[in-house]
């Protein structure tokens, strides 16, 4: 297989959020935000500007915005103009709390391609007790108003105990007129403390198998795999009601694209290197596991940068599929 661009950057511009959601882990993980220890300065922002317009000169498309809660980076309406103004996809994953009317009309001003707003739980109660505000109304509203402005997409991961909400989930996205809905896999990550082990292996579900049968019942229709969704993944289920034309997606973390280095890994890790990761402090990488697979681009030149996104995407030309099924329900379930 050979791949004629680089995968989506997916870039980490703040460290706040307004949410402590137990499934996240923040910093415990560096789900979002991977870096070295010591790397605590904000990447400035005209050498931030620097590594995407390379990113998108080298063949780069997809540039998507997360944290922290992006929607709180002071700039993140001009941030995206500016990638818009490069030729380039700008994308916004946000917990919606900040989505409000006035924001929404900045960022479809500003370009914006699409924003994903993840809702950890459609239950009042529930949803405060994974996030720890009591949000779930103040985001919906959000939601109903913004989505006359943007394209939005609603993401949740999905968890035993919210087999319940399957149903609920569909039925709220649909009465906010939203089309699309995804649910993703529970990820196991290698250095999360005992608790979070203990709140994985308690809430992980076969997304497929034991949720495929609800989402199916409930939109009359037979679930898909997409015989080609990109390059870096192949993971990726969806369903669509033949009447509105609503989409359910699974994403499932299985078989995925793997980097030759990875045979020398001692880490579990489900997600692959399906995209390229750049932290507040400038630190790009292919991996969010291993610090030495990456470098520090907060003070690097042109060259520099140009050199690295080609070592890069020889990286990802040179990956192999592995599907990790077999092992996760050996080892972690």
């Amino acid at each position: 297989m050979r791949i004629e661009r680089l995968p989506k950057l997916r870039v980490s511009i703040i460290n706040k959020c307004q949410l402590k959601c137990s499934f996240c882990g923040g910093n415990e993980t560096h789900m979002e935000n991977f870096q070295p220890d010591g790397m605590n300065e904000l990447i400035e922002y005209e050498q931030l500007l620097k590594i995407i317009k390379i990113y998108i000169d080298s063949g780069g498309k997809y540039v998507q915005f997360t944290g922290g809660e992006p929607l709180l980076y002071p700039k993140i309406d001009v941030l995206v103009n500016d990638v818009f103004n490069m030729n380039g996809i700008p994308e916004i994953n946000t917990n919606g709390i900040a989505l409000t009317v006035n924001m929404a009309k900045k960022l479809k001003n500003s370009g914006l391609n699409v924003i994903k707003v993840s809702i950890p739980s459609f239950k009042k109660e529930r949803y405060e007790e994974i996030t720890g505000i009591n949000g779930l109304n103040r985001v919906l509203e959000n939601i109903r108003k913004a989505k006359e402005y943007l394209k939005i997409r609603i993401n949740t991961v999905a968890m035993k105990s919210h087999m319940d909400e399957i149903a609920l989930a569909i039925d709220t996205c649909q009465s906010l007129g939203i089309k699309q809905l995804l649910f993703l896999e529970l990820l196991y990550y290698y250095d999360i403390k005992e608790d979070s082990k203990r709140f994985f292996k308690s809430e992980y579900i076969d997304i497929y198998n034991e949720m495929g049968p609800i989402i199916e019942k409930k939109l009359d229709a037979p679930i898909k795999k997409f015989d080609f969704y990109n390059e870096f993944e192949n993971n990726l289920l969806f369903c669509k009601d033949k009447i509105n034309g609503f989409e359910v997606f699974i994403k499932q973390a299985r078989t995925t694209l793997r980097a030759l280095s990875c045979n020398k890994c001692k880490h579990f890790c489900q997600e692959g290197i399906y995209e390229l990761r750049l932290s507040t402090g400038g630190y790009l990488s292919f991996c969010n596991v291993v610090n030495d697979n990456g470098e520090n681009l907060s003070k690097a030149s042109e060259t520099e940068i140009n050199d690295l996104f080609r070592k890069y995407l020889e990286i990802f030309n040179n990956g192999f599929i592995t599907d990790f099924t077999e092992f996760k329900l050996k080892h972690l379930i």
